[in-house]
Order: structure tokens, then C-alpha cells, then sequence
């Protein structure tokens, strides 16, 4: 842990999006940046279990409007 806290998937996702932020107002200089946090917040999700993967992205995605549509069973 740093100075600046634990690293976290939201806290990633925070900083993705000042980063969109920032390429969108100033440029395309500061794409490596955007670049890098979307490469860090892959290698991060994939580090996750792949089961607790495949649930956030159900729910996510609302699974519950999707799997009655796709046959599949509810919880």
C-alpha cells in the first residue's frame, strides 16, 4: 500500500475516467495515460476469480432481463 491508499477496481475506474476527461480536453498527448490505466484495470479484473468475474458481468449486463430470453434459470 502507498501513500495514495489500497489499489482498487473503483478506484482504477475513477481514474480512467479523469484520464477520458483529460484526453478529451487537451489532447491526444495524454492518451498513454488513458492507455495505461485501461491496461491496468484489464490486468486487475483478470487477477479476479474467474466465477466472481462472470457475476459482475451478469449483473452488470442485467442478467435478469437477458436470461429469461436466453433460457437461462433464475436465482
Amino acid at each position: 500500500m502507498s501513500d495514495f491508499g489500497e489499489l482498487s477496481e473503483e478506484r482504477l475506474e475513477r481514474g480512467l475516467m479523469v484520464a477520458a476527461y483529460v484526453v478529451s480536453r487537451h489532447g491526444a498527448k495524454y492518451a498513454p495515460l488513458f492507455a495505461r490505466l485501461e491496461r491496468e484495470l484489464a490486468e486487475f479484473r483478470a487477477r479476479e476469480d474467474p466465477v466472481a468475474r462472470a457475476r459482475r458481468y451478469l449483473e452488470a449486463h442485467s442478467i435478469g432481463a437477458i436470461g429469461s430470453k436466453v433460457g437461462l434459470p433464475s436465482q
